[in-house]
C-alpha cells in the first residue's frame, strides 16, 4: 500500500454528519436532506473495479443505519448484516434507480435468512473485512 491510500478514511461520509450551524444567509436555508453521508466504505483504486461492502438496507446505499428522511438529523433503525454486495452506489444520483441487485448472503442453517450484527469491520482502498456475530 502506498503512502497515499494509507491516508485514506474510506469510512468518511458514511455515517451521521455534524455540521456547523448555519450563519448568516445560509441560516435561512431549507435543508432538503437529512444529514447523513452518501458513501460506502468499499472503496476501490481509480479507474476500476467493483467494490464489496455488507449491506444493511440502510439509505442511500444500502451501508449503515440511516432511514430515508428530509431535513435535519437522520433517522435511525437497527441494522443488521443482510449480506454483501458489489453494486452499492455512492452519492445522491439516481436515488430509487441504482440498489443492491446483487446482494450475496449465506444461511448458516440453510433455512432462516441472515441477519448478524458487525463484531468488526475494516476496509481501505481495495480491501473490505467484517468479522460477524448472530443477532
Amino acid at each position: 500500500m502506498n503512502s497515499i491510500t494509507s491516508k485514506v478514511n474510506v469510512f468518511q461520509g458514511s455515517g451521521k454528519i455534524d455540521l456547523p450551524k448555519p450563519d448568516g444567509i445560509a441560516a435561512a436555508w431549507w435543508v432538503v436532506k437529512a444529514r447523513c453521508g452518501n458513501t460506502h466504505p468499499g472503496a476501490a483504486y481509480p479507474f476500476g473495479r467493483m467494490t464489496v461492502s455488507a449491506y444493511t438496507g440502510g439509505y442511500p446505499t444500502g451501508y449503515g443505519n440511516h432511514r430515508p428522511n428530509t431535513c435535519g438529523d437522520p433517522r435511525l433503525f437497527e441494522a443488521h448484516v443482510r449480506g454483501f454486495s458489489h453494486l452499492h452506489h455512492s452519492g445522491t444520483g439516481g436515488i430509487n434507480t441504482y440498489y443492491n441487485y446483487a446482494l450475496t448472503s449465506f444461511s448458516p442453517d440453510g433455512l432462516s435468512p441472515m441477519c448478524e450484527d458487525y463484531k468488526s469491520e475494516r476496509a481501505e482502498p481495495g480491501y473490505y473485512r467484517a468479522e460477524l456475530t448472530s443477532g
